[in-house]
């Protein structure tokens, strides 16, 4: 299951990493690398393209429950950043749960922002 970290850096770090990746997300959409929703991250797991995931950090527990055992069967990275609509609103959408990036460099970009925001 994806380790959802729910808890703010005291200095503010976590919300800088925070814009960092919705500014990737918001990237990886132009790109064409990038898919939102739920059904669209299983099928692009499913398909092997699938690099990374990101959660909202309110996205309810079944969501994440459904989509979780198959990124640990694909092997597929996630973690969280901002909420349900901090993440439609990087993407020009209205509020999104679960996103999922394709394209390896993107996918490794948006992991290490995140990584770097929970030091």
């Amino acid at each position: 299951m994806p380790s959802l970290p729910t808890e703010e850096q005291p200095d503010g770090g976590s919300e800088l990493a925070d814009m960092d990746v919705l500014r990737l997300l918001g990237l990886a959409r132009r790109a064409g690398s990038l898919v939102a929703g739920s059904e669209a991250v299983k099928g692009a797991a499913r398909s092997g393209s699938l690099r990374a995931v990101v959660f909202a950090r309110d996205a309810s527990a079944n969501a994440v429950r459904r989509i979780a055992p198959l990124l640990d069967r694909q092997g597929v990275r996630s973690s969280a950043c901002g909420d349900r609509t901090a993440l439609g609103a990087a993407l020009g959408k209205g509020p999104v749960a679960v996103v999922g990036v394709t394209d390896p460099a993107l996918a490794s970009a948006v992991l290490r922002s995140l990584k770097a925001g929970r030091r």
